[in-house]
């Protein structure tokens, strides 16, 4: 889809939380390893007809997932540990403020959202039918950009580490 519509290419994912800002990368990545370490593997399900459209670069083209319990509360624990450990309910990013594994990133139209749309029901159907995977970890992305700009970096993404779920390597 990315070479269809002039986009860049990333894996796959669902955002767990978003926007986390930080100067010192060893704490940053202690505290994700304590989270990991907290949770236990579980699926991701999406539902027929996820695959949507929103107007903004980071969640243009997207498959909502179902609402969850484990994957709530895993975002949760990450609200918890990341941002506010007096948070009380799950929050995922706007305009959906849902989960989600995004499709495409970039300024593009809505007229090329929506072919783009039509393109992923033609060429990757299979995206239509009830589907899940196990989420299994927490990768961390460096993803620092321009804030006016920020698709352009999406090439740039540097991932940094990856976080089994279940396990603690450090004290």
């Amino acid at each position: 889809m990315a070479q269809e519509f002039s986009s860049s290419r990333f894996d796959f994912h669902v955002t767990l939380l978003g926007g986390i800002k930080s100067d010192n990368l060893p704490e940053l990545k202690s505290t994700i390893e304590k989270l990991a370490g907290g949770l236990q593997p579980f699926e991701i399900f999406f539902g027929e007809n996820a695959l949507t459209v929103y107007d903004t670069w980071n969640q243009n083209i997207l498959l909502l997932a179902e609402d969850g319990a484990e994957l709530n509360a895993a975002n949760l624990a990450a609200r918890r540990f990341l941002i506010d450990a007096a948070a009380e309910e799950p929050a995922f990013a706007a305009p959906s403020r849902r989960p989600h594994g995004s499709l495409l990133y970039g300024p593009h139209s809505l007229e090329e959202r929506q072919a783009a749309e039509r393109w992923a029901r033609q060429e990757a159907a299979w995206i239509l039918a009830p589907w899940s995977f196990k989420a299994t970890h927490i990768a961390l992305y460096e993803t620092e950009t321009p804030p006016e700009r920020r698709w352009e970096g999406v090439p740039t993404w540097r991932k940094v580490a990856e976080f089994p779920f279940g396990i603690t390597l450090t004290d």
